[in-house]
Formats: structure tokens, sequence, C-alpha cells
């Protein structure tokens, strides 16, 4: 029985220590900087890595290229689309086989007036064989025209298709550049030049350093969430060698859940400073946030 209560009494003071009261009225303790934004950019094509264009350390601004897939072969099926592209739209903007077609349908229409008209002043100028002859021809040459017409409106339609292969070819080169998505420090390169590489495959891990988060946990039964949001609070940061770093900040966000343990989730994010060519906090160092 004694063993039971000994363990209730264990669980309960595990369950307060995750609320982590502090001795101090507004001080919230016991918890972590961390990355705001922490990425292992990966690979989204298939190949071999020609490039890697960072080393660890490297401070990177948001879109800078940090490695290539070859893109060889994306890059021949880009060109072929171009010369593609220039022979349709070339194609169809040639109305010389339109403008012929025009030209013989007026010419076949003017031959089949005269010999009516003739037969008209002159019955039997022209045979009934020859004018069904002649306006046969006149037909003909009309459905000419609307045929190279026709011919003309594909030539179009063939040169967007060939423009489109033109920009899918420029999506898939632009695919195998691998960029940052948020400015950072490369803390580490996953891969090497000469590797082959699957979409997925993180190539370089990036975090962001110019601003961290401490999120805390919240005792709900001290704090509404609704007074915490953009409440101005002081951020201690335990640096290494037992100095502190005081940041001011506020709590960018109090989620309106109140978890099992009696506590609901917050944050603020912390400003950081450069150091040289580094910078002075970094993920992992503990911090306390003092209500103001």
């Amino acid at each position: 029985m004694r063993k039971l209560t000994f363990l209730a009494m264990c669980l309960t003071l595990a369950g307060a220590a995750q609320i982590s009261r502090a001795a101090e009225p507004g001080v919230i303790e016991g918890f972590y900087l961390v990355a705001i934004q922490d990425v292992r950019v990966p690979a989204t094509d298939a190949g071999m890595l020609v490039s890697i264009e960072v080393e660890e350390g490297d401070v990177i601004e948001e879109g800078q290229l940090l490695a290539r897939v070859d893109d060889r072969e994306a890059t021949m099926a880009k060109t072929v689309a171009e010369y593609e592209y220039r022979a349709a739209k070339k194609q169809a903007e040639n109305e010389i086989s339109v403008e012929a077609a025009v030209k013989s349908e007026e010419v076949s229409k003017a031959e089949y007036d005269a010999a009516t008209e003739a037969n008209r002043k002159v019955p039997g100028s022209f045979g009934e064989t020859e004018v069904r002859r002649l306006d046969l021809t006149w037909k003909r040459s009309g459905l000419q025209k609307e045929l190279a017409i026709y011919e003309n409106e594909i030539a179009a339609a063939t040169a967007w298709a060939k423009l489109a292969q033109v920009k899918q070819a420029e999506t898939m080169i632009e695919r195998r550049k691998l960029t940052a998505p948020h400015s950072g420090i490369v803390v580490e390169k996953l891969r090497q030049k000469g590797e082959w590489v699957a979409p997925g495959d993180p190539v370089a891990h990036i975090v962001r350093m110019d601003e961290l988060r401490l999120i805390v946990r919240v005792d709900a039964n001290e704090y509404y969430y609704k007074d915490l949001e953009g409440r101005p609070v002081e951020v201690t940061v335990m640096m290494p060698g037992g100095r502190t770093q005081v940041v001011n900040a506020k709590i960018g966000f109090a989620s309106p859940v109140v978890e099992e343990d009696g506590a609901f989730r917050a944050w603020v994010n912390v400003p950081n400073q450069r150091d040289g060519k580094g910078w002075l906090m970094g993920p992992g160092l503990p911090a306390t946030l003092k209500l103001r």
C-alpha cells in the first residue's frame, strides 16, 4: 500500500514538473531555445550531384544555390523543344499558303462566272461539261483555302505545345538546382559531390539563426491564454561559462488548448545577434521567461 502511495506521489510531482512552476511569480523556467526553421534540404529529382556550392559554417541567404544535380538531359530536352517551337511558330506565321489559296479561289470563281455569263449571252458558248469543270475547280479552290487556314491553326497550336515543352524543360532544370528555403547557416553537409541522390534524400542541413524561439508550457490555473498574447517578456538565456544574455521580446502565440497536464503552449521569438562570423546564441541553450 505504501509503495502504491509513493508511486502516485512521484507521478503527481512529475506532472507538476512538466508545467514548470517557478519559485518567483511570473517566471517560467526549465525550457530551451529552439530553431524556428531547421531544414534538411532534399533533392527533388534523381541524379548525380555535380556540385556542392556551400561548406559547413557558411552563412547563406534565402534562394542561394546549395547544390546541383546533373541536368544535362533536361538541358538537351530544352534545346530540342526550343528548335521545334521556332519551326512551328514560323509555320504558323506563314500566310503564303492561305494567300495563294485565296487567289486561286478568286481566279476560279472569275472563270466560272465568265463562262456562265457567256452562256447567258450566247447559249452554248461553253459546253455543260466545261461549266461543271469550272464550278468544281472553284469549289475545290475554296476547300483548299479552308485547308490552308486549318493547317495554320494546327501549326499555331503545335507552337504553343512546343513552348509548353520548353517551359517544362526549364522547370526540370530548376528542379535540379537545390536552393536555400530560408536564410541561416549550413550546419551539416549530408552528401558529397559525385554521389547519387533520389528525390527526398537530404543534401544539406540549414538552421535559421537570426531569430530563435522559446517554447514554454504555462499553468492554465495561473494564467489565461488571452492575457499572454502580445505581452512583453524578458528572456534570460544561460550562456556558456555562466554568463547570461537578457532579451526583451513579446509573446507571439498562446494556445487556447489546455492539455492533459493542465498547461497550454506558448512561444516567444528571441532576436539573435551576430558574434563575429557566427551568432551569439544558438538552439539548445536553456532560458527562462519573465512576464512583465
